[in-house]
C-alpha cells in the first residue's frame, strides 16, 4: 500500500519517482501529447534530477493542460501554465510564459515547485502546493485539482505495477 492510499494529503512533490520511466513515456505516448517527441525519458530524468517525482509533475501537466493538447499550453508549450518563466522561456506575454519546447517548459516548472513552493514557502506536498499555485481566487478549486493528481498517481501506479508481473 502506497502512502498515498492512507492519506493522499501526504503526496509529497519531492520524492523518488512512483512510476518507471517507461509508464512516464506510456502516458504521454497514449494521451498523444505532443510532449512525447521530446524524448519521454529525457523528461522524465529532468524530474529525478530535480529530485521531483515524475508522476506529479506529470499529472500537474494532465490536469493543467491534458497533456500539452487544450489551453494556453497548446500554445506556450508550458508544462504547467506557469505565469513567470524561471529562465528558459522566450518571452512572458498575455499573462503566460512561453517557451521553444516542452523540455524547457518542464525544466522552469520544476524550478519553479523547488525554488519556490518547497524553498522558500515549504510547500511539499500536493495539497499545500495547489493552495498557492492554482488559488480559488483565480477560479481553480485547489482541492479538486489536488485529488485529480492523486486519481492520476495511483492510476499509473497500478498499471505500472500490472505492466511488471
Amino acid at each position: 500500500m502506497d502512502i498515498i492510499d492512507r492519506d493522499p494529503a501526504l503526496l509529497t512533490m519531492a520524492a523518488p519517482p512512483r512510476i518507471s520511466e517507461a509508464q512516464f513515456a506510456y502516458v504521454l505516448e497514449q494521451a498523444k501529447s505532443p510532449a512525447f517527441a521530446e524524448n519521454p525519458k529525457q523528461l522524465y530524468r529532468m524530474c529525478v534530477q530535480n529530485r521531483l517525482d515524475p508522476s506529479v509533475a506529470l499529472a500537474f501537466f494532465g490536469h493543467e493542460s491534458r497533456f500539452g493538447l487544450a489551453g494556453a499550453a497548446a500554445r506556450t508549450k508550458n508544462w504547467g501554465n506557469i505565469r513567470k518563466g524561471q529562465g528558459r522561456h522566450s518571452i512572458n506575454k498575455n499573462g503566460w510564459a512561453y517557451y521553444a519546447n516542452w523540455t524547457d517548459g518542464l525544466i522552469d516548472w520544476c524550478s519553479l515547485i523547488n525554488r519556490l513552493y518547497i524553498t522558500a514557502w515549504n510547500r511539499t506536498t500536493v495539497p499545500l502546493v495547489l493552495d498557492k499555485y492554482a488559488p480559488p481566487e483565480d477560479h481553480n478549486n485547489p482541492k479538486s485539482y489536488a485529488a485529480a493528481v492523486v486519481r492520476f498517481v495511483r492510476e499509473w501506479q497500478i498499471a505500472d505495477a500490472e505492466r511488471h508481473e
